[in-house]
């Protein structure tokens, strides 16, 4: 079940326009979302951590894009 955090972020995902006055004005595009005062502190620290907790799931470590093979000895 998707929670505030996690319905805004998804609307984030999906809106570029959205994310654009998010990235202006953070305040104005969270005040209709029924995000509580600590959830637009999370979002708007840029701490992953956070983010994470005030949506719900377990932090998970970044994917990795490229794997760089070892050099040999």
């Amino acid at each position: 079940m998707k929670n505030s955090v996690t319905n805004y972020l998804t609307r984030l995902g999906e809106n570029p326009r959205l994310r654009l006055t998010f990235a202006r004005d953070p305040n104005a595009t969270m005040s209709p979302a029924s995000l509580s005062g600590p959830e637009r502190a999370a979002l708007t620290s840029g701490d992953a951590s956070a983010i994470y907790r005030a949506a719900g799931v377990n932090e998970r470590p970044a994917p990795k894009i490229i794997q760089i093979p070892a050099l040999p000895a």
